[in-house]
């Protein structure tokens, strides 16, 4: 039995197993990146759901990616598809900046190379602003627009850092995580009494992500963690924290992909060849649109407020 990377407790059942070799070529031929290194030894990847929270998680946790896969993206992602790994903006951003206050002191957690950051200061110049991420050459980046980053994981940072930040946020990070205990851990600790938590991760509760288990970037060495609502629910159980609001988002208006413009994500049921696929994708979005409830989009937030 395997600990939950969430609660450290056994209380976890396998649900699935994915050959490695399987990982390995969708990465190399629709990403055209090599990562059998981090597959050394492995044969398989199992996928074990946390029965406490309801959180899903890869394991072993060796399969994690490192720098290299990171760089390797950001190039290929361009080269190829002519698309930015770290995009201008996103969605959640529009979401949590009507939580964030005017005189709020931040700390971003993944803060790539300073957009979010970047836009808080050009709202009002005098918060206190602070980034953290783990890939040196997006911190160079960041440090060029003026944010105030540095290459450094935050449970290191919160421990001389502690009761500082009114909001503390990580979008499009924690599914990037294994050690998800230790990290929610450090952020709320660098958080003031009743401070937010603000985090942004990929929605795989949504028919495409269970109608894709090979999902390319939602594999392994990529993606690490698969989370959904119930699992934000639950984690104010495991930690000082107060759910205060959960925002899926909407249904795209145009087919159901991962991401649309991310052409290496493969459409669930019309490929791109697919003859009138534009006609069918319309059909498809107004007939998921009945249920919205239960067909909903591929991003979820989940604000919190320290106890």
């Amino acid at each position: 039995m395997k600990l939950s990377p969430v609660t450290l407790k056994s209380n976890t059942k396998l649900r699935n197993s994915i050959p490695s070799e399987k990982i390995i070529d969708l990465y190399k031929n629709e990403l055209d990146t090599d990562v059998s290194r981090l597959f050394k030894e492995i044969d398989h990847v199992s996928v074990y759901e946390c029965l406490d929270t309801g959180y899903f998680f890869y394991h072993p946790f060796s399969v994690i990616g490192d720098e290299k896969l990171y760089d390797d993206l950001k190039i290929k992602m361009l080269e190829i598809y002519n698309t930015p790994y770290y995009p201008a903006w996103k969605w959640e951003y529009d979401i949590v900046l009507k939580h964030i206050k005017d005189t709020s002191t931040v700390l971003e957690v993944g803060c790539g190379s300073g957009v979010f950051l970047n836009k808080l200061k050009s709202i009002n110049a005098y918060r206190k602003l602070k980034g953290l991420e783990l890939n040196k050459f997006s911190v160079e980046e960041a440090i060029s627009t003026g944010i105030d980053a540095q290459v450094e994981t935050i449970q290191d940072f919160s421990k001389t850092n502690g009761y500082l930040y009114d909001v503390v946020c990580f979008f499009q990070v924690l599914e990037h995580v294994c050690d998800i205990h230790s990290f929610l851990e450090a952020s709320i600790a660098c958080l003031k009494s009743k401070g937010q938590l603000m985090i942004a991760v990929p929605f795989n509760d949504p028919y495409l992500f269970k109608n894709d288990l090979y999902n390319t970037l939602n594999l392994p060495p990529h993606h690490m963690g698969l989370w959904n609502e119930a699992a934000f629910k639950n984690l104010s159980k495991i930690f000082p924290l107060k759910l205060e609001q959960i925002v899926i988002e909407s249904l795209p208006n145009a087919g159901y992909d991962f991401d649309r413009f991310y052409k290496v994500n493969k459409d669930v049921l019309f490929k791109p060849s697919y003859p009138f696929k534009s006609i069918f994708d319309k059909l498809y979005y107004r007939y998921l649109r009945r249920f919205h409830s239960k067909y909903s989009g591929k991003n979820i937030i989940a604000i919190y407020s320290k106890i």
